[in-house]
């Protein structure tokens, strides 16, 4: 029922391409949106997006890691200050900017890392753009403008705090068009149940909360998911409709992915590697006779090297303040200090919310954890060995390159490392094993997929809506004063109120949950659908 298929021993004989892409997942049935693309797709988007805004209205401006950093960034790069002026420290850019920017700057002062202190501390800042400038600092100038060249776009005509709430709109909306095609891609799975049940663990709280951020952070996470879900379905069903459109979204999903921080590209190579080691290699004959697939990689190639030419010219100071804390210990100390430290980081990734400073219930952080451990054991269980190994390079990578990273920059800027820097390894990881789980079989739509994304999906919405109530609780009575007075004497709220606020987003996971349903349903390929397509 859960998509599992028993080892089974493969055959001698070689196989004729239709029985490989039977026996790949590739043409047994389409999900609804390799059907109706554009509907699906629309539908998904607005889902996704109704999460995301709940975020973004119900998170005060400013109240996300660094997120006063990246408002400067993103202004200052749609003004064509794409790294700002240095400044006498390597980390810290100046950018000349309208002075609402900057006062929005000095916002989160008053209640960051002070869990009781509500947010109605924090003066509003007039959406009016003035006509003088000032100087405001940024300490991820130096980081690729990419991301601040879309989401900045907004602050060319408001300012302030409406300027910044634009901008974490802009943010929310691609954030949300990744997760719908995350969801498209799925369709072309022939056993998507297990698949689609992936995605409601690997999207944790903290993953919405930041993609509705001015920050490329939670972006990265969803960004490499989406080119997860993708690739893999190029290389499991390259005989599946709409070949073509899924190749450009991939393109367009990695050119994005890989400009988005320094690692990133890294995370990116971290899918590809584990989804070359586990597939079988017929699965990519298919695949490498394609012309757009030979495009669609010196586009990639060519992106990440720009990528990385910017990382090693502009971005290898940009990103980081020195740690407060004025300890300097030695890389090996460091090392081993951050490895320890890895349960944190899981806790920070699913649900730490603010200037790491509002922390989900331990139960839904538990719960989590025990999710993610469980699609991890099942693709140990039920991959193949090859799957196994695919899965082990990831947990090296998502367990080794914290340490690894950190070490390496600790006498110069002390421990800065934190959760949300790994989060795409989980995403992705997530999503691979159960992928590997599925074992690339025969279909599993109809009541009992549907009762099993009922099962997995409301619970996760559940768990959703209580961080989420966590995080408004705490800026509209503080941390410490019970529960209920967010509702009856709430110091701050956003503008459609605390209940309002509630409302939409419990409203958003609902639809995300009936959008899993309709992935999952499906009906069988036909072969004019599947030849129609094989030329592209």
């Amino acid at each position: 029922m859960l998509g599992l298929a028993p080892r089974t021993r493969c055959s001698a004989a070689p196989m004729s391409r239709a029985e490989s892409a039977v026996e790949l997942g590739a043409v047994s049935t389409l999900g609804v949106g390799a059907r109706r693309p554009v509907l699906f797709l629309l539908i998904a988007w607005a889902s996704a997006f109704v999460v995301f805004f709940a975020w973004v209205i119900a998170t005060p401006v400013a109240a996300s890691p660094d997120e006063n950093a990246h408002l400067v960034k993103a202004a200052g790069v749609v003004r064509g200050q794409l790294t700002g002026e240095a400044t006498h420290d390597a980390s810290i850019r100046d950018f000349t900017l309208p002075s609402t920017f900057a006062q929005l700057g000095e916002a989160p002062n008053c209640f960051a890392f002070r869990p009781d202190t509500t947010a109605d501390c924090s003066v509003g800042v007039t959406h009016r753009l003035p006509d003088t400038t000032t100087t405001a600092q940024s300490w991820v100038g130096n980081y690729n403008p990419l991301y601040y060249a879309v989401v900045g776009l907004p602050t060319l005509f408001i300012g302030g705090t409406a300027g910044a709430l634009a901008s974490r709109t802009v943010s929310a909306l691609l954030a949300s068009l990744f997760v719908a095609l995350a969801f498209w891609g799925v369709c072309f799975f022939a056993r998507r149940g297990l698949i689609t049940l992936s995605l409601f663990v690997a999207l944790t709280p903290a993953a919405y909360f930041l993609g509705a951020m001015v920050t490329p952070s939670g972006t990265e996470s969803i960004s490499v998911l989406t080119f997860a879900v993708l690739f893999a379905g190029l290389l499991i069903a390259p005989d599946a409709p709409l070949f073509r459109a899924r190749v450009i979204a991939c393109t367009v999903v990695a050119g994005i992915a890989v400009n988005l921080r320094a690692l990133s590209p890294i995370f990116v190579l971290t899918v590809v590697l584990c989804l070359l080691i586990a597939l079988p290699w017929r699965s990519y004959a298919a695949v490498v006779r394609r012309r757009s697939i030979w495009v669609a990689v010196v586009v990639i190639g060519v992106l990440t090297v720009g990528a990385g030419i910017w990382t090693v010219t502009s971005g290898l100071f940009g990103g980081f303040l020195p740690s407060m804390d004025p300890t300097r210990d030695s890389p090996a100390r460091a090392f081993e200090v951050t490895l320890l430290n890895t349960p944190q980081y899981a806790r920070d990734f699913i649900g730490t919310f603010g200037w790491l400073d509002t922390v989900s219930p331990a139960l839904v952080t538990m719960i989590w954890a025990l999710l993610a451990g469980l699609f991890i054991g099942i693709g140990l269980l039920f991959g193949t060995r090859r799957a196994g190994l695919a899965i082990g390079f990831a947990a090296f990578v998502f367990l080794f390159l914290p340490p690894l990273s950190q070490a390496q920059s600790v006498q110069s800027v002390g421990y800065i490392w934190q959760g949300r820097y790994i989060l795409p390894v989980f995403t992705a990881g997530v999503f691979l094993c159960a992928l590997f789980a599925s074992r690339f079989g025969s279909t599993d739509r109809g009541a009992g997929a549907n009762r099993l994304i009922l099962l997995v999906g409301v619970p996760t919405a559940v768990l959703h809506l209580a961080a989420f109530f966590t995080a408004l609780h705490r800026y509209s009575v503080g941390q410490s004063l019970p529960y209920l007075w967010a509702f009856t004497a709430p110091k701050w709220q956003p503008a459609i109120g605390n209940v309002g606020v509630l409302v939409l987003v419990s409203i958003g996971l609902a639809a995300v949950v009936l959008v899993a349903r309709w992935t999952v349903g499906g009906r069988p390929a036909t072969p004019l659908a599947i030849r129609s397509d094989v030329a592209n």
